[in-house]
């Protein structure tokens, strides 16, 4: 039985997060934190038969927060820094969540967290959720998971994020460098069925994205060694 805060936990990842541990039997007390107090009430709302606290980040002491067992931290970086992360004398287990893994670890180790583990939720059908393999709390961490009925894998950071280059990067580049200029062309009737298609893959993802999310894929250090390695296959053939 865990007690467990959630860091963000009105942005879409901190909802799914805090969805999952509400429901779980090994939840024994839920800490929401966000600076969107009211969304944070609609979330309680929903799950007013469990132990359920919710804060903003104005009011939560150190002391607080670092009373839970488990702490997801599913805010950009950028805010979690602002949150002062205690020292690695803390017990308690923080797991980062970022879509490139590698990002995750430099603020573990900015931070110098010896309880800590990045982690990556892919959202997808059969709940895959991947756990750097090389974390010292690899057991403990999957344990967590699969009480959330998350399905884990591990991976290394860099399998990982060359994986995430490839299948999300890539078209986050796409969204972030041609979006406005392919939606002029279909405007003036000048794209194939197939840029189109193209285009409309483009609008439908890039409006699921956030702008963190968007930024952190862009990030992602292996996009650059995907793209040289996509540049020396084009001048090979």
């Amino acid at each position: 039985m865990n007690s467990i805060a959630v860091i963000g936990a009105t942005g879409s990842l901190g909802l799914v997060v805090s969805r999952l541990c509400a429901v779980s039997s090994q939840t024994v007390s839920l800490l929401l934190v966000d600076e969107d107090e009211e969304q944070l009430r609609i979330l309680q709302k929903d799950f007013e038969h469990r132990s359920i606290e919710i804060r903003t980040g104005a009011d939560l002491t150190l002391k607080e927060l670092y009373a839970c067992d488990i702490i997801h931290w599913c805010a950009p970086l950028s805010v979690v820094v602002r949150y002062q992360i205690q020292n690695s004398r803390s017990k308690t287990l923080s797991i980062f969540h970022d879509s490139a893994m590698s990002s995750s670890q430099r603020a573990i180790d900015r931070l110098s967290l010896s309880n800590a583990c990045a982690v990556h939720m892919l959202m997808n059908e059969p709940k895959t959720v991947v756990i750097d393999t090389h974390s010292p709390h690899v057991t403990e961490i999957e344990s967590h998971l699969k009480a959330l009925s998350l399905s884990p894998v591990k991976l290394s950071v860099d399998e990982h994020d060359s994986l995430m280059a490839k299948s999300q990067s890539m078209i986050a580049l796409l969204c972030s460098e041609y979006l406005e200029e392919l939606t002029e062309y279909s405007e003036k009737k000048l794209l194939t069925p197939s840029g189109e298609e193209l285009l409309h893959a483009l609008k439908h993802r890039e409006s699921r994205w956030t702008k963190s999310t968007l930024d952190s894929l862009l990030g992602n250090p292996m996009l650059e060694k995907t793209l040289t390695q996509l540049v020396n296959k084009l001048k090979s053939t």
